[in-house]
């Protein structure tokens, strides 16, 4: 199966971001300052125990709202019992395409297609453009079978899935990087 060719846009966080972030201070705060990104049960899985998990996710959601002026869904978007606002927004968005509803939903734990919906669901608060990322943290890297996934989403949905690395440095600034 061909994998796609498109480049992955990389952002870059501080180690001290990422300290703060694995000490538990920075999902409560981010909570409170970005509202409209992240809710109670965002917090609930950020601080539980899959912690390490869930910066780079949160931080590019953050990261596209000041750069992009942009919300983002993160943890868990299609699950209706968990999050509900959340897939409220899920449904406005795809209301007048159901199957593309069902599409996603049957995504949910991998069940079809063996890989999850991307990390997060992009729009804009008008719903002028819908976008999904998958991030990327350290490491980390697009496997086939969620590079197969994305074509599918992209086919189906006509809606674009980007990926977005994540590098941590030791820069004073997350969007400056490292030096060369």
């Amino acid at each position: 199966m061909p994998t796609r060719t498109r480049e992955a846009r990389t952002v870059y966080a501080t180690k001290q971001l990422n300290k703060q972030w694995r000490a538990g201070n920075l999902p409560i705060l981010w909570r409170k300052c970005y509202p409209a990104l992240f809710d109670e049960q965002d917090c609930t899985l950020a601080l539980g125990p899959q912690r390490r998990n869930h910066f780079c996710e949160w931080f590019v959601a953050v990261h596209l709202f000041h750069t992009e002026n942009v919300l983002s869904l993160v943890e868990k978007y299609p699950f209706e019992k968990k999050h509900p606002h959340k897939f409220e927004i899920l449904q406005h968005i795809f209301d007048a395409r159901a199957k593309d509803l069902q599409f996603i939903m049957d995504m949910r734990g991998g069940k079809k297609t063996g890989v999850q919906p991307p990390d997060l669901l992009v729009y804009r608060p008008d719903f002028s453009l819908v976008r999904f990322v998958e991030v990327k943290g350290p490491g980390d890297k697009v496997h086939e079978r969620q590079d197969a996934n994305h074509a599918r989403i992209e086919r189906r949905l006509c809606v674009p899935v980007e990926t977005i690395r994540v590098k941590i440095n030791s820069a004073e600034s997350p969007l400056e990087s490292p030096a060369a």
